[in-house]
C-alpha cells in the first residue's frame, strides 16, 4: 500500500509517537547524507517487508510538512507503528529481525491501543485485510483502546471523534485495496454503511 510505502512516520525513520526532537535528529542527518550524495537507512525502514527507501531532500520536507497538523499526525498514524508499552520493544525487536509472525504473537498477548494499531499495520503489509480490518473494528469499537492510541501521537486529538478516525481509516484502505473488496470483511453495521455507500458510488455515477 502506498499509504505504508511512502507514510511520511517511515521516511522520516520514526515511531508515529516519536519524540519531535527525534524526528528532527533524522531529519538533520538525512540532509547531511544527501548533501555528499549518500543514502542514510533506519531500522523503519522496514525493507523486509516494504519496498526500499530512496530519500532526496525534497521528499524528506515533504514528509516533514505533512506531520505538522495534528489531524495530519494522527492521519498517518493510522498507517504507521507506534511504540509505547514494553511489549512493543520485544515485538519490535522480533521485527526488525524480519520475524514478523513472532512480532504479531507479541502483540497479540494483550489488546491496547498500541498493539491493536501496530497488528494493522502488519496485516497491512501482508495484504492481510481481514485481520486488518478485525483489529481496526477492535481498535475503534473501544474509546479506551482509541484514546490509547490517538494521545500517543497528540495530546489534542486533532479535534476528531472516534467515527471520523474510523471512516478515515476506511476511505484509506478502500482507495487503495476496492470498497468491494473490503466491504465483505466488515461486520460493524455503521461501517457496513459507510463502505457499502463508497462501493455503490461509482456504479451510480457511471450510470448518470
Amino acid at each position: 500500500m502506498n499509504i505504508l510505502q511512502n507514510n511520511p512516520y517511515r521516511l522520516l525513520g520514526v515511531y508515529s509517537n516519536s519524540p519531535t526532537r527525534e524526528r528532527l535528529a533524522n531529519l538533520n542527518r538525512m540532509k547531511a547524507f544527501l548533501k555528499v550524495g549518500k543514502q542514510v537507512a533506519f531500522p523503519l525502514d522496514l525493507q523486509q517487508y516494504l519496498p526500499a527507501v530512496i530519500r532526496t531532500e525534497a521528499m524528506i520536507a515533504e514528509a516533514d510538512a505533512k506531520l505538522t497538523l495534528p489531524k495530519d499526525q494522527i492521519y498517518y498514524a493510522q498507517f504507521w507503528f507506534v511504540r509505547s508499552t514494553p511489549l512493543d520493544d520485544v515485538a519490535f525487536n522480533h521485527l526488525f529481525a524480519g520475524e514478523i509472525a513472532k512480532a504479531e504473537k507479541i502483540w497479540f498477548k494483550k489488546d491496547c491501543g498500541s498493539s491493536l494499531q501496530n497488528r494493522i499495520v502488519c496485516a497491512l503489509m501482508r495484504s492481510n485485510y481481514d485481520s486488518a480490518i478485525d483489529c481496526a473494528e477492535a481498535l475503534y469499537g473501544n474509546a479506551q483502546y482509541c484514546s490509547q492510541f490517538v494521545t500517543s501521537i497528540t495530546d489534542s486529538g486533532g479535534g476528531l471523534n472516534i467515527t471520523d478516525l474510523a471512516f478515515s481509516f476506511l476511505d484509506a484502505v478502500c482507495d487503495e485495496v476496492g470498497a468491494s473488496k473490503i466491504l465483505p470483511l466488515i461486520k460493524n453495521t455503521a461501517w457496513k454503511k459507510h463502505v457499502g455507500e463508497k462501493a455503490i458510488k461509482p456504479l451510480i455515477d457511471s450510470i448518470q
